[in-house]
């Protein structure tokens, strides 16, 4: 995921100007995004950090306020 000016964009592959690379399953994301995982690098062998610890937390705490719907839930 990149983070620009607030804005979040998923990727995929490395980028050589990261502060961190987050490491982590597609499954692991989802759970995160839908509240039933709480991100903890270090403790969470589902997620991988290189680079800023620091900033890998704030982007993994950012996701954590993202609710995630399907479109059936939104036509409600």
């Amino acid at each position: 995921v990149r983070s620009h000016l607030g804005h979040l964009q998923p990727a995929q592959g490395s980028v050589s100007t990261a502060d961190a690379t987050i490491s982590l399953t597609t499954d692991t994301l989802a759970a995160i995004a839908s509240g039933a995982l709480v991100p903890r690098p270090g403790a969470d062998r589902r997620i991988a950090v290189d680079g800023d610890a620091a900033a890998a937390e704030r982007l993994l705490e950012s996701l954590t306020q993202i609710r995630v719907t399907t479109d059936t839930e939104a036509q409600r």
